[in-house]
């Protein structure tokens, strides 16, 4: 993800990483892994994770409460100038997935597979 900004705006994650996460300048990824279009919100049916500048991840659980998600993502990140290069690995979880949970199921990804698949600033 390529992205030029000439001022981000940061959320103050030195007091706590998921109040006002939404409210600033930080990528987004969405991810339905069946393709089904159905809401991200409050639910596993599709993620929308909110990538902070020290690689927080941030996205609602299924009770609408901000949560951290350690398991999901590696990121890495460059700077040049005011452009901002991001990296991601994603593992792409089912809509099975449970907060907390050792082992959660990852999507069979295979050749052909249609996903939802969206990024924004």
């Amino acid at each position: 993800m390529r992205i030029t900004d000439d001022k981000l705006t940061f959320w103050n994650e030195n007091k706590d990483p998921l109040v006002d996460y939404y409210k600033t300048d930080c990528p987004e990824i969405f991810i339905d892994e069946n393709h089904s279009k159905g809401d991200h919100q409050c639910n596993y049916n599709a993620f929308a994770y909110h990538i902070s500048m020290i690689y927080n991840v941030v996205d609602a659980d299924k009770n609408c409460h901000p949560q951290l998600y350690k398991d999901v993502l590696q990121v890495a990140r460059i700077k040049i100038g005011n452009t901002y290069y991001w990296e991601f690995a994603i593992n792409v979880f089912t809509d099975q997935y449970v907060l907390g949970a050792a082992n959660n199921p990852k999507a069979n990804l295979v050749e052909g597979k249609i996903m939802g698949f969206f990024s924004c600033i």
